[in-house]
């Protein structure tokens, strides 16, 4: 299962905050997923929620896992592949 294990130093209320600061759609539906993986949701209830596929809600959680806030303005693999 994955989720949220590492919070690159910050609170849930940063977390929230960033969540609530962000005006790029794109961005703030990825921080709305990292606050529901802390709240205890799994990937398949995130997903849900999201109308999104449970892959890229992996992707979005492990991209902040592993880079924090900067991997999730990142652009995904899916979202590379559809510029070219």
């Amino acid at each position: 299962m994955i989720k949220v294990v590492n919070f690159h130093g910050m609170s849930k209320d940063d977390i929230k905050s960033n969540m609530r600061k962000d005006k790029d759609p794109r961005i703030y539906e990825r921080w709305v997923c990292i606050n529901c993986s802390i709240e205890g949701k799994t990937v398949p209830e995130i997903a849900l929620i999201l109308y999104r596929e449970e892959k890229t809600i992996r992707e979005w959680i492990g991209a902040f896992n592993r880079e924090g806030p900067v991997g999730i303005r990142s652009e995904s693999p899916t979202e590379k592949k559809k510029d070219k």
